[in-house]
């Protein structure tokens, strides 16, 4: 079917283009919430619908870094792009061992999957304005819990703006003992220049075991390795395994703190 807009322009009106003019990321990131919410059935609470679009998230930059859109295809069904989805979901898993449970797989059908894909192709991820893990875990999770929690994220433009006023080097090593999603890690990673020895240089901290996988999930991501995040209380430095941990046994070395406690 095909449907003017108030412009008189056609555009069709499958889920391709529920956002044709829309590019303000928390609106569609809150769409998507509201999508599965309403559409997915068995999966009913925020926190499991929230990892289920984390693994499509990583799924879709893996594509897009792979240049490969299906979105885009007008001939792409939501089988062979859930098929797609699934099957780079398996991939990452291979190559991040450890990053995801063992056996996980994308518990979304189908036609979910299409509908996220579609969603996130009308944003520029690779260089958002705005942090879309930050804004996704907003939107699944709420900011009265994550304040209550002592969570809070920073925003994408005071990161860049703090990361480039400090310009880390290659053979900066840096630490954030309260690194939450990892905002601070990834804009660090991305400025240092050279993306093959990060994980050796970039190391981070978080009381919150989910946001410490996450955060190590995004750096995995956006630089092919696995980096160095722990789930510890950097007040205490003490329990949870950290006495032995790889980052305590490194403290004193680090050049450089970026953090926002």
């Amino acid at each position: 079917m095909v449907r003017r807009n108030n412009s008189g322009r056609e555009r069709n009106s499958s889920s391709q283009v529920l956002f044709p003019e829309m590019r303000d990321q928390k609106s569609v990131v809150k769409d998507i919430r509201n999508y599965l919410a309403g559409q997915v059935v068995g999966i009913t609470r925020d926190e499991a619908l929230l990892d289920e679009l984390l693994k499509c998230i990583f799924c879709h930059i893996e594509l897009e870094r792979q240049n490969r859109q299906p979105s885009t295809d007008q001939g792409s069904s939501a089988g062979a792009i859930g098929k797609l989805y699934e099957d780079t979901f398996d991939v990452l898993q291979i190559r991040f061992p450890g990053l995801f449970d063992q056996g996980s797989r994308i518990e979304l059908a189908p036609e979910h999957v299409e509908f996220i894909d579609r969603a996130l192709s009308v944003l520029s991820i690779a260089d958002a304005p705005r942090d879309l893990i930050g804004d996704v875990y907003e939107a699944f999770i709420g900011t009265g819990y994550r304040g209550h929690e002592g969570q809070f994220f920073t925003p994408k433009n005071a990161v860049k703006a703090l990361v480039a006023m400090i310009s880390p080097q290659d053979d900066d090593r840096i630490i954030d003992p309260a690194c939450g999603a990892g905002g601070f890690l990834l804009e660090a990673v991305r400025a240092g220049g050279s993306l093959e020895d990060a994980a050796g240089r970039v190391y981070g901290i978080d009381k919150d075991a989910y946001l410490a996988r996450l955060a190590r999930l995004r750096l995995a991501i956006e630089s092919n390795a696995i980096f160095q995040v722990e789930c510890a209380d950097s007040l205490a430095w003490t329990g949870n395994g950290f006495d032995s941990s790889i980052t305590k046994g490194l403290m004193g070395s680090f050049s450089l703190v970026l953090t926002n406690p």
